[in-house]
């Protein structure tokens, strides 16, 4: 064997011998990346469907790096640059799930070999049922409608499931789910168009997939019957425009709800159907033209709302923040002041107080009956509450100046139970009853009427007792 000496000071390398570095250099692949294909085995079949996900993207990427670059699949996910990252793909059905489930394995080994208090033969059996159960669960076939793989169709059981490969099929699908939302499209939510389904591997039942294309069909035809119904009750209706111009609104000072237009429309309406919000908005429109404009909430709950274009929204809205509020107040304000009870020049004697109350209770002010409707449920429980938040309101405006039958019989009672002058004064200082005077003075009016009546000389009677000549 001869050798080869290329320095003194260096090791004699033989004929036969190949050095490191030339060796690493000539076994180095050089084969480029294909990412019209797979980028995880770098296959591409007629029978499989290509997916570019961005969430299946993102955890691929994710789990490449987490790996470091020791699997083959990740160092060449890692070796991409970022723009060659953003149109890679994949087989979602088998090498994505596949890639998942062999780095969480090795993530599972790596764990168990830093924790020496594990057993290497439990770790192996664990991992071993993780994957026989992951793979039975990913490898099973439901219905994407049902979600059961058996489906019972006149007391027999169908097992045949059908996978969706027709463009036709899987776009109806899609929209269906869309218009419906119920569990199809929380299946199908993140899916754009017809690839994605081919992709994710989708299968139905024929019975289960003609049943819910004929509820599609069936919703599509309650909404054009109710746009034509809409459309019954033109916007160009003379009797329709009379009711509107009725309405005298007020577009340049105040903005109104389309909802509240349509209930003032339809309150004693003569039509067929009822007016509906699209069909309000179509009037103002033919009426106004380009002098209004409409609000878009972006809560689809909320009415639009209408204006003047030539006020500003601001300023429109500020004004109605606080008219509103001051009208009711000043309305309601108004009626409390106006109204009397009548016991200003009484003695307050039981007869009075229950024919006061019957008074207020029979004929309420109409504005605080309509307040009050919307404070209160129940005929005969917001009747009672109704009076009595309007004598307390009545009795504070009028500073106690003039009674009302709950103070008085509030403050008569306590007094007539306790004799405490400090309970009916602290009663009195939050409105709830009469003063302590006005108890003491309607006391001496009946005492001294009393007298007057019975005079000096004759026993002082009750009024409601009567006497009886024999």
């Amino acid at each position: 064997m001869t050798t080869i000496t290329c320095d003194a000071r260096a090791s004699p390398i033989f004929q036969d011998e190949v050095p490191l570095v030339a060796c690493s250099s000539t076994r180095k692949s050089s084969t480029p990346t294909r990412l019209d294909e797979c980028i995880l085995c770098q296959t591409k079949t007629r029978s499989d469907y290509l997916s570019s996900g961005e969430t299946g993207r993102a955890r691929i990427i994710s789990l490449a790096k987490e790996d470091g670059g020791d699997d083959s699949r990740a160092k060449r996910v890692a070796d991409l640059s970022v723009q060659e990252m953003e149109i890679m793909k994949y087989h979602s059905s088998t090498c994505y799930k596949k890639f998942q489930r062999d780095m969480e394995k090795k993530r599972k080994q790596e764990s168990n070999d830093a924790e020496p208090s594990v057993a290497i033969d439990d770790a192996e059996n664990y991992n071993d049922q993780r994957r026989k159960r992951i793979k039975t669960n990913d490898m099973r076939r439901v219905c994407v409608i049902c979600g059961s793989d058996c489906k019972t169709v006149k007391q027999q059981k169908v097992h045949k499931l059908l996978r969706i490969c027709e463009k036709q099929i899987a776009l109806k699908l899609l929209n269906a789910a869309k218009l419906l939302q119920d569990r199809v499209y929380t299946e199908t939510a993140a899916m754009c168009g017809p690839e994605d389904v081919f992709a994710a591997d989708i299968y139905y039942h024929s019975y289960c997939c003609k049943e819910y294309f004929n509820k599609y069909n069936l919703k599509i035809v309650e909404i054009m019957k109710s746009l034509e119904a809409e459309e019954s009750v033109a916007a160009g209706d003379e009797i329709l425009k009379e009711r509107f111009l009725a309405l005298e609104l007020d577009f340049q000072n105040t903005a109104y709800s389309l909802s509240f237009i349509r209930e003032k429309l339809n309150e004693n309406s003569t039509f067929s159907s009822t007016v509906t919000n699209r069909t309000v908005k179509q009037l103002i429109i033919e009426l106004y033209g380009g002098d209004v404009c409409f609000t878009y909430p972006s809560n689809k709950r909320i009415s639009q709302m209408v204006f003047s274009t030539g006020r500003d929204p601001q300023s429109l809205v500020e004004a109605m923040r606080v008219s509103s509020v001051q009208q009711v107040a000043t309305t309601i304000a108004q009626e409390l002041k106006d109204y009397t009870f009548g016991l200003e020049d009484s003695f307050c004697e039981p007869r009075d107080l229950q024919l006061s109350a019957n008074m207020l209770l029979k004929n309420p002010p109409p504005t605080w009956e309509k307040f009050c409707s919307h404070l209160f449920h129940g005929r005969q429980v917001s009747r009672v509450k109704m009076d009595v938040v309007f004598q307390i309101l009545h009795y504070a405006l009028s500073g106690g100046k003039e009674p009302t039958p709950l103070h008085i019989m509030v403050a008569e009672g306590i007094h007539s139970l306790t004799r405490s002058k400090d309970l009916v004064t602290a009663l009195n200082r939050h409105g709830i009853c009469a003063s302590y005077n006005t108890v003491r003075r309607i006391n001496v009016d009946i005492a001294e009427r009393i007298i007057n009546i019975a005079g000096d000389n004759r026993v002082a009677l009750p009024a409601v007792l009567e006497a009886k000549v024999h």
